[in-house]
């Protein structure tokens, strides 16, 4: 873990390392500020928690008799951490699972098979607390009421031409949610219209960070009304397999500049840069 040192020229700061099984996903519970709380998924297709120190502080058990990585994690934002944290998780096997957080450690509550090939993509809803969204090598994008997980609430295998492997809901514009695929091309959904891609034509000013394999990094504007992104900028100085990428305003300032972190795949790199672009 590395924290941008802004003393003098801005450098990276190692602060605290873990030695794990490979690392396919993490994510900070998004109400942990005061005490944050770090999820990861793991190769032995466990999922792990701990704190900013890196030490653990729960962890899940294998599946009995699967080799299944677990791929990605996600957090429910109407659960609190420690004790109440509610996760979801997507598995190489195609299952998905809802886990809960306990001082026992991580318990999972249901897991169902979710897609025929490979679940890449898992997201909660973060205005619907019961309905989530998982994305497969199937070409499949999901939906799945909590409630009643024997069968999608909605399913699209038409519009993407490759596996789903990104799904992020918006936390500002309820019903909208961004999903990109290994067939090169990012689409924003309207839950209101399930069956195909349409996008908000009241939607202003929302911009997505892209990591896009041999495309590099980039940063993306829906453009209202055309069903388009528009390219606003391009990071061109990291030049491998762009892998990873996230953001968040400086200092948690809501009017403040961003500072992105892009981690690249071939030369083990990762860049803190500040885009042009502001939203």
């Amino acid at each position: 873990m590395y924290r941008v040192r802004r003393e003098g020229p801005e450098v990276l700061q190692l602060e605290a390392e873990a030695r794990c099984a490979g690392v396919f996903d993490l994510a900070w519970h998004p109400s942990s500020s005061s005490t944050p709380l770090l999820a990861m998924a793991l190769s032995d297709g466990t999922l792990r928690l701990t704190g900013q120190d890196l030490v653990t502080i729960a962890s899940s058990t294998p599946q009995p008799d699967s080799d299944a990585l677990a791929c990605c994690v996600d957090w429910r934002r109407d659960s609190q951490p420690p004790d109440t944290a509610r996760l979801l998780a997507s598995y190489s096997d195609g299952d998905a699972a809802r886990l809960q957080a306990t001082p026992a450690g991580l318990t999972t509550l249901e897991r169902w098979s979710a897609h025929s090939l490979e679940a890449w993509a898992v997201a909660a809803d973060p205005w619907q607390p019961a309905l989530c969204f998982t994305g497969g090598d199937d070409c499949a994008l999901r939906a799945w009421d909590e409630r009643a997980p024997a069968s999608p609430a909605w399913a699209d295998r038409r519009e993407h031409g490759a596996g789903v492997c990104c799904i992020l809901p918006s936390t500002h514009t309820e019903h909208l949610v961004a999903t990109g695929s290994y067939d090169e091309a990012a689409r924003a959904w309207d839950l209101r219209w399930p069956g195909r891609p349409l996008l908000l034509s009241k939607a202003r000013g929302h911009l997505l960070l892209a990591a896009c394999m041999q495309h590099g990094f980039q940063v993306l504007r829906l453009r209202p009304g055309s069903g388009e992104w528009a390219v606003e900028e391009r990071y061109a100085h990291q030049q491998t397999l762009a892998y990873g990428a996230d953001w968040q305003r400086r200092g948690g300032d809501q009017a403040g500049p961003f500072a992105v972190a892009t981690a690249s795949f071939y030369d083990n790199a990762l860049h803190v840069w500040q885009p042009a672009t502001q939203a």
